[in-house]
């Protein structure tokens, strides 16, 4: 149950500074239980299911907004947009300006 909890905590505020001694301690499970559990449940790391939360949320403000992708990131938690834009890139394969651009 706290697992589940965790993964709707991520999903509704991704841009909380998720560090692993706060995944684990919110969860209540040791570092590697934490990462294998989650593997199961969601199929990646929790450090990789908290940058799929954010991006999915971007994608979301994107849709929804006028929002810069500056302004979209710092809302997101990212210091720096150029990180933003490689994670995003990473995570949905084209640059956010581009997936934007192709949902106008």
């Amino acid at each position: 149950l706290k697992l589940s909890e965790l993964i709707l905590a991520i999903r509704e505020n991704p841009s909380q500074v998720w560090t692993v001694q706060a995944l684990v301690r919110r969860a209540g499970l040791s570092v590697s239980q934490l990462a294998r559990r989650m593997h199961q449940l969601v199929g990646c790391s929790p450090q990789n299911f908290v940058i799929r939360a954010r991006i999915d949320r971007a994608c979301r403000v994107m849709e929804t907004s006028n929002l810069s992708l500056e302004q979209i990131a710092d809302s997101l938690g990212y210091t720096d947009v150029y990180f933003f834009h490689r994670q995003f890139k990473r995570v949905v394969g084209v640059p956010p300006a581009a997936w934007r651009k192709a949902r106008r």
